[in-house]
């Protein structure tokens, strides 16, 4: 099935300015709407909606570059990539440069600040303050930015002075890419947001700035109980031949083809196999141009990256990798290849300029942000994308479209987005948004920052920011006496994976692969399954580490490997439980700590790699048999859970088996099921 994507229009503003502009600029509609906004009054919370290729960013910068009468203030803008981040220091070079504007910038991330802290040999919190110190303009990732509001950086005498600081320093405040993040996320930014206001001055509030598809409704629900009050901004948009008016084009008219892809026939690696000729000859046909193929798994775009090595070394097509396995200066040269095989650490933002796209995806969210990458530059012809789909989701993009019909991605992308009543009428299936997770988990958040700032501070010296603070928090995250209860008796590992973004990663093992360059964590499950590996000592990967001049992180299982290669296909690999789920005292459907879980997987340090991860207390949720059986799918059938939600089959000593989630996806998972009554009448 073959659809055409029109080519793409945004208009400019056409009113007057009060302030310059390089010569030849002219700023799209949002971008004047965004400044307008973020410079009213009463509004404190702006989303800008525009459409991908439409100049989100200098809607971002422009204050800063071009300021109002009355400042903004220094701002913070936050990444969700470290990647992103490099991408966007190159453009706010280049937006200084052009508007001639002279201000001092400074990117921040875990490595920075390890590097810092360890070249200085000081502390982290003190390594920070140097990195700010003085600066208008810092880039970082929402990890840091929690790390600090959350008060994990601390001094010795008060955990909440760095925090504050912050928030005073930086009053303007960016997320970009938002919409990828989830429930957990989203809690943790609406915490700090309300402790920022709390902790800020009624004169000079701090503006938030959301660079984002369409927010949420869980995230849109959290402002409004917070009393934020925001704004929504799109673009204004003409699709197909060029519009009478003052128009841009954004995005190039192109060819999208929906075509059959399953794992039981070799998924994208087995459709590349067999299409490789089409790849050559669409490269013989239009010289010059640059592709992107986008798979799910890292494993997968491993092996096909070794694939296409081999396959085209007849060819003049020069191939580069970009996964979260690839090295810094491996994934800067793929920019420059011909043909880039990646996974999702180009999903967010990093600017190609590609005429031909190959892409997996698991919901609308990834097809949208996918299909996005894809003809936001103009110089190439033609453009074309290849969406590799079941054949379910083949079927459904039938009953919506004919094959060759013409459309425009603004209404493409709303309706692979809309929910329907009748599930069946959606293009893709609706994911479970975890809508619980801000009051099960939040409230234990906002009572921790409570407990923290009347420990160390005393009532006398923080009581006006708790009085700011406490109620509104109380209120949005509805904190009751077992919310308070739950929060006193919270065990270590489950409150680690709380206060992290993205998860702790107790899971994972510290690995180097020489041939892609690279030093990373990965899951232990999925190495032993994915990998062909060795261990070596953390005197070894230390020493790596030094190296590549990358500061070193221990593993939290004490585990360190270097990874010789990826299997063909998967190995496989069983959890063991060293005790009895129904009689360890611990809970059904409860997230919590649980101590002794085993291996079983062909590998010759199985036996090392085992012992590790049984003397490690790790974040659980096991499910109760009624809802789980034997197979995790029932689980993520009935929840609705999405297609990268991590859930094990494990075996107790009794010999039964059990669906469990660690780390991150144990408090999801605790937040749809811990009501749950464990009897054969139980409802969901």
């Amino acid at each position: 099935m073959k659809l055409k994507l029109l080519e793409t229009w945004s208009k400019h503003y056409m009113g007057e300015l009060d302030f310059g502009l390089p010569e030849g600029w002219k700023l799209a509609t949002h971008q004047k709407e965004v400044y307008d906004a973020l410079h009213n009054p009463d509004i404190d919370v702006v989303f800008d909606t525009a459409m991908t290729g439409d100049g989100k960013s200098l809607a971002a910068y422009l204050p800063i570059l071009r300021p109002f009468v009355k400042r903004l203030g220094n701002a913070v803008v936050a990444y969700p990539t470290n990647e992103l981040i490099r991408d966007q220091e190159r453009q706010v070079q280049s937006y200084l440069r052009d508007f001639s504007f002279d201000l001092d910038f400074q990117k921040i991330s875990g490595e920075t600040i390890g590097k810092i802290a360890g070249d200085n040999e000081i502390s982290r919190y003190e390594a920070i303050k140097d990195l700010i110190f003085r600066q208008k303009l810092v880039l970082t990732n929402p990890d840091v930015f929690n790390l600090i509001e959350s008060f994990a950086y601390t001094s010795p005498i008060n955990p909440a002075t760095l925090a504050q600081q912050f928030s005073n320093q930086f009053r303007y405040v960016v997320f970009d890419e938002f919409h990828i993040f989830a429930a957990p996320q989203i809690t943790t930014i609406i915490d700090a947001m309300l402790f920022i206001r709390a902790n800020g001055n009624k004169n000079f509030p701090t503006k938030f700035l959301f660079l984002s598809a369409t927010p949420s409704e869980i995230l849109k629900s959290a402002l409004e109980k917070a009393e934020f009050r925001y704004k929504i901004i799109t673009g204004s948009y003409k699709h197909g031949i060029e519009p009478e008016g003052d128009y841009r084009s954004v995005l190039q008219k192109a060819t999208l083809e929906l075509d059959l892809c399953e794992s039981n026939i070799g998924g994208i690696l087995g459709w590349v196999e067999t299409n490789l000729e089409r790849i050559k000859t669409f490269y013989k046909d239009h010289p010059g141009s640059k592709g992107l193929i986008i798979c799910n798994s890292v494993f997968t775009a491993k092996k096909l990256y070794a694939y296409l090595q081999i396959a085209l070394q007849s060819t003049s097509i020069s191939l580069g990798e970009n996964t979260g396995l690839t090295g810094k200066v491996e994934r800067q040269k793929s920019l420059e290849q011909d043909l880039v095989v990646a996974t999702s650490t180009v999903d967010v933002g990093v600017d190609f300029r590609i005429n031909f796209l190959i892409f997996e995806s698991l919901n609308a969210g990834s097809f949208i942000q996918r299909l996005g990458r894809l003809g936001r530059h103009k110089g190439f012809s033609p453009y074309q994308a290849i969406a590799l789909l079941p054949q379910f989701l083949i079927e459904r993009f039938s009953q919506h479209y004919q094959d060759g019909q013409n459309i425009d991605r603004w209404s493409f992308f709303h309706n692979l987005k809309e929910v329907k009543e009748d599930r069946a009428e959606q293009i893709f299936p609706s994911e479970q948004e975890f809508t619980p997770y801000a009051n099960r988990w939040g409230g234990i958040k906002a009572y921790q920052r409570v407990g923290k700032l009347n420990k160390y501070g005393g009532k006398d010296k923080y009581q006006t920011l708790i009085r700011r603070y406490q109620p509104i928090a109380f209120q949005v995250f509805r904190v009751t006496s077992t919310t308070q209860a739950r929060a006193r008796n919270l065990k270590p590992a489950v409150n680690t994976e709380l206060l992290s973004f993205r998860g702790a990663g107790h899971m994972d093992v510290w690995t180097y692969d020489p041939i892609a360059k690279a030093i990373n964590f990965v899951n232990v499950l999925r190495l032993l399954a994915g990998t062909e590996f060795s261990l070596i000592s953390k005197q070894e990967a230390k020493k790596i580490a030094a190296d590549y001049g990358i500061p070193f992180y221990p593993s939290y299982l004490g585990l360190y490997a270097q990874i010789h290669g990826y299997k063909d296909g998967y190995d496989f690999v069983q959890l063991i439980y060293q005790d009895d789920f129904a009689s360890d005292g611990n809970a059904f459907n409860h997230a919590t700590d649980r101590f002794g879980f085993a291996l079983e997987a062909a590998h010759p340090d199985i036996r090392k790699v085992s012992q590790a991860l049984s003397n490690k207390p790790l974040c659980t949720c096991v499910c109760d048999k009624n809802l789980s059986g034997e197979s995790p799918r029932t689980v993520q059938r009935l929840l609705h859970l999405p297609p990268l939600f991590s859930l094990a089959r494990v075996i107790d000593q009794t010999n039964a088996g059990y669906t469990v989630a660690f780390g991150h996806e144990a408090l999801l998972l605790d937040s749809l099921i811990y009501r749950r009554r464990i009897d054969d009448f139980a409802i969901i």
